[in-house]
């Protein structure tokens, strides 16, 4: 099985900037996406570049999930962890993902969010994730925590929690795996 994690973003369209760690999103994503030993069956590709090309190497490569990694922003006071899909087999992954995620940091929970429900516009059109709509495998848009909120933002100075973050997101993906292609997933030795 082939899992494509990926940082949102890219170096020249580098995503929020957050300005108590003084770095964009794009550069933060990239800390999750340097993912420990994945669970036996699990094979991890990382793709960067803009979204269209990101999507096409998913897809060419055959990736069985795609994760986009991304960070939110809003209120200086919101917080917590969500994910973000389209279709029936997106939000099994989506779920699993987050379940993952928190169980591991300790993160609130947004819960999981069809996209075309979010009331979301981007220059006064509804927005439509490419990333979500033109991957041919199961997709989420992973928003690990809020950049906005400075108590959030510096948990990702804390080299432990990003371990955490990146285990859960493993985890979510072995359980992902193991409920929807039966696969028998072990856990990495050490």
């Amino acid at each position: 099985m082939k899992v494509a994690i990926c940082p949102g973003h890219h170096e020249h369209s580098a995503g929020y900037y957050s300005p108590t760690l003084g770095e964009y999103e794009f550069d933060l994503a990239q800390l999750i996406t340097q993912v420990p030993v994945p669970p036996t069956g699990i094979e991890i590709v990382t793709f960067r570049g803009t979204l269209k090309d990101k999507v096409k190497l998913i897809n060419a490569a055959g990736c069985d999930a795609a994760l986009d990694i991304h960070f939110n922003a809003g209120g200086s006071s919101s917080s917590g962890s969500e994910c973000l899909y389209t279709s029936s087999n997106g939000k099994i992954l989506a779920t699993s993902v987050l379940d993952g995620l928190v169980r591991a940091t300790s993160l609130k929970s947004r819960g999981v969010k069809k996209e075309s429900d979010l009331q979301r516009f981007i220059h006064g059109r509804p927005f439509r994730s490419y990333f979500l709509h033109q991957t041919e495998c199961p997709a989420t848009i992973v928003e690990v925590l809020f950049l906005s909120n400075p108590e959030e933002a510096r948990l990702l100075r804390n080299d432990d929690f990003v371990v955490k973050v990146r285990r859960g997101i493993m985890d979510g993906i072995a359980q992902w795996a193991r409920a929807t292609h039966r696969l028998t997933v072990e856990e990495p030795n050490g």
